[in-house]
């Protein structure tokens, strides 16, 4: 979708190149009768047939100058020269999703070449390199202490990847990166700490305290808090789709410096970015009460209100809130547990609401006059989305029967409000 409209922001030359490499690609996408869809990868692939012509007339578009996707302005970052649209082409060499196995890439090139790699000014070839290396025979930690010691960025970006690619391999070498956790660079920083969470169990225990304060560096060249989210990735959870390593405390919280921890958190759940955020959801089972009570405020907010960006994963640490605040029967959750339901959002589900204000028992009965107002907005939204009807019909049926369960259940459990529970007056189960 966004390959050559992408590549456009690198100036006509760049454009060129890029399609005098790939016009191939885009001749065989064009099928008999005008359109563009997806050729998908060799194997099985999902995407296969796909109607994509939109996305093709964008690029092909480009000369027509008439679509300003990014304003109107000039980019921020000037345009390639001649000569760096020439190493641009070269780094992309040796590279093809063609063999599908990673383990392939950069087979061909010798060790000192793949050491070379560490030291580009590509990312994709530094990583690549690091990559190919890791299938190498040799004790490699000389050249990355050298490399880690660099006054050349590009070359410690290199080295750090390297090391998570090695893993246990490089255990000496972790003193040094936990030193680069202080840097002010906040790039070494998340590589830093990606590798420390690949090394042996020592290396990774022993790293805790650090990663937990290196992620409340505030950084005018991270304005986004990327650092948070990279790591909770070392810490509590894998990001969604790879392949990264089990996360350090993703079992269990014991021993670990609460005040630091809670810190932690409150800047995951706080972050813009629904990603982000989503991290801290296998975290909820892990807290005690006296974690919860100082952390409901930003729990309840995280439920509450949607990140500003990362849409397609924001629901599960929302869902995880309301889970949260019915194991703990705070009143306030079951109004949020409703409100949920309303929002007819792209990946909302009611059924997960549901769950959670089950739990409340007999204690939701307070709730079924908004539960039956929500039956009414449903209905409604059918008629203007009806191709949305199965889904809802079911949304439906599902409501009416946790109201008729509300109304046989006699369980009738004490209730905190937030209040109560933070000021420690309610006894939690």
């Amino acid at each position: 979708l966004w390959a050559l409209p992408g590549v456009s922001r690198s100036g006509p030359g760049a454009t060129t190149a890029y399609f005098q490499e790939t016009a191939w690609y885009y001749d065989l996408a064009r099928t008999w009768d005008g359109r563009c869809e997806f050729l998908g990868f060799p194997g099985e692939d999902s995407y296969v047939g796909w109607d994509c012509t939109g996305s093709y007339l964008l690029g092909y578009a480009l000369p027509l100058k008439s679509l300003y996707l990014t304003g109107r302005k000039s980019g921020s970052t000037p345009i390639l020269t001649p000569a760096e649209v020439t190493e641009t082409i070269a780094a992309g060499r040796g590279f093809t999703y063609i063999n599908a196995d990673r383990n392939e890439w950069y087979s061909d090139r010798k060790t000192e070449e793949l050491l070379a790699g560490l030291s580009s000014w590509s990312p994709a070839e530094r990583y690549r390199s690091a990559r190919a290396l890791r299938h190498r025979e040799g004790d490699f930690k000389p050249q990355l202490v050298k490399l880690l010691y660099s006054a050349d960025t590009n070359s410690r970006y290199g080295a750090c990847i390297a090391c998570a690619m090695l893993g246990s391999k490089v255990d000496p070498l972790a003193p040094k990166l936990l030193e680069l956790l202080k840097e002010n660079d906040t790039n070494l920083r998340i590589y830093a700490a990606r590798a420390l969470t690949y090394m042996g169990p020592e290396v990774r225990k022993h790293a805790v305290p650090d990663l937990l304060q290196t992620a409340l560096i505030k950084s005018p060249d991270d304005p986004r808090q990327r650092i948070v989210g990279e790591i909770a990735v070392c810490l509590f959870a894998c990001s969604p789709g790879t392949d990264e390593p089990t996360p350090i405390l993703s079992e269990s919280l014991a021993g670990v410096d609460r005040a630091a921890l809670q810190a932690v958190i409150k800047q995951i759940l706080s972050n813009e970015d629904g990603l982000v955020r989503g991290l801290a959801t296998p975290l909820y089972p892990l807290l005690t009460k006296e974690d919860v009570q100082i952390l409901l405020p930003d729990i309840v907010a995280a439920t509450a209100n949607n990140p500003l960006s990362g849409e397609m994963f924001r629901m599960d640490i929302r869902w995880a809130g309301l889970k949260l605040l019915a194991k703990f029967r705070i009143r306030e959750g079951m109004d949020l547990c409703v409100d949920l339901m309303n929002e007819f959002e792209w990946g909302c589900e009611s059924q997960q609401c549901l769950i959670a204000l089950k739990e409340y028992g007999a204690s939701a009965e307070v709730m079924k006059p908004r539960l039956l107002q929500t039956i009414k907005n449903i209905e409604k939204a059918i008629e203007a989305e009806p191709w949305n009807g199965e889904t809802w019909n079911k949304d439906i049926v599902a409501i009416r029967n946790l109201i008729k369960n509300i109304n046989k259940d006699k369980n009738r459990v004490p209730l905190h409000t937030i209040k109560e529970f933070t000021s420690d007056n309610g006894q939690s189960n």
